[in-house]
């Protein structure tokens, strides 16, 4: 429902906190990614995977105690400011009560997000010459559990806040659809803004997200997308 004047610039206040306060430090990283992609031509280590040669066991540990606890942290803000207003997780559409639904919402998110996504990852990368085919990296086997902590985190915080979260309050503020769609794509493509131009992918991804999330209101084909798509991509850069 349409938030009353009294709570309009507590919702504002809430939107800014949670998005800045959780996704932030991903803005940070891309935007120093950015920097060094245009200025060096090379990419930053990837600062949430943590590589160490020789005790391979204990960096897989470490960083999926560290996603975990990422995790946990974000949610916990995002909990604790909808409780605040009587609301819950399942207010952004995020429970288990519709497991048909949410099974049968995989195929058109899947379809609109990545078909749109397509679109904008063929511009160039920041940093990348044209033509330049990917070498997949080759990393100790041990290393994919990392990654796919990584991209269960990533799937999970990402639409809870950019998606859920971000979209219900906007909408709460009575903020038009269409540009909830917008606002919520660019804030994806903040965090993605390290591919230069190619940073339309994400921001189209997001307006496939946000398009079916507008119109059904569940979180879980959203997250079970986007998790699933950066795992095949990692399977992609790497090579175990």
């Amino acid at each position: 429902m349409p938030a009353s004047t009294q709570t309009r610039g507590m919702l504002v206040t809430e939107i800014i906190v949670v998005v800045l306060g959780v996704m932030g430090p991903s803005i940070g990283v891309a935007l120093m990614d950015l920097a060094s992609r245009t200025v060096t031509g090379r990419q930053l280590s990837d600062p949430f995977i943590l590589f160490m040669p020789g005790h391979d066991q204990l960096a897989v540990a470490l960083a999926c105690v560290y996603l975990a606890i990422w995790l946990a942290a974000g949610l916990v803000v995002v909990v604790y400011v909808l409780l605040r207003s009587g609301e819950t997780l399942r207010t952004l559409g995020l429970s288990l009560t519709e497991k048909r639904r949410d099974l049968l919402l995989l195929l058109p998110v899947g379809v609109l997000a990545l078909g749109l996504q397509s679109l904008g990852s063929h511009l160039p990368q920041a940093g990348v010459p044209a033509g330049t085919s990917y070498v997949p990296i080759p990393v100790p086997a041990v290393y994919a559990v990392t990654m796919v902590a990584r991209s269960l985190q990533a799937g999970i915080l990402e639409e809870v806040v950019v998606l859920g979260f971000l979209i219900t309050r906007l909408r709460q503020l009575g903020v038009h659809p269409l540009l909830c769609v917008v606002i919520s794509s660019l804030v994806r493509g903040s965090y993605h803004i390290e591919y230069g131009w190619a940073t339309f992918g994400p921001v189209l991804f997001g307006v496939g997200m946000a398009l079916v999330y507008l119109r059904s209101r569940r979180l879980l084909p959203a997250i079970a997308v986007h998790a699933g798509y950066d795992i095949w991509v990692t399977f992609q850069n790497y090579r175990f």
